[in-house]
């Protein structure tokens, strides 16, 4: 899978440097495996991911993972409200 493959390649670009994978909706387990071990944290945006399309994200495989996970909102427009809890 060329997804997977190009993970891998900033797996070896990335180790020892905090970065935060935005918008990783979707990963597999490998592609979830291989940034948990460069070291990468996740922020999801699940209203956003599920007004656009993407469908509801799968927050209990991220945190299966291991990965550090933060939520987010891209904005009202996208989001359709900037409470995310509501």
């Amino acid at each position: 899978m060329v997804e997977t493959q190009k993970l891998e390649q900033l797996q070896v670009r990335v180790q020892n440097v905090d970065m935060q994978l935005v918008h990783f909706t979707g990963a597999t387990a490998e592609q979830m495996r291989i940034a948990k071990e460069a070291g990468c944290s996740v922020s999801l945006t699940p209203l956003t991911e599920l007004r656009v399309g993407y469908g509801i994200t799968q927050l209990g495989d991220y945190l299966e993972s291991g990965m550090p996970v933060g939520l987010g909102i891209d904005s009202n427009s996208l989001a359709g409200v900037a409470d995310l809890f509501s």
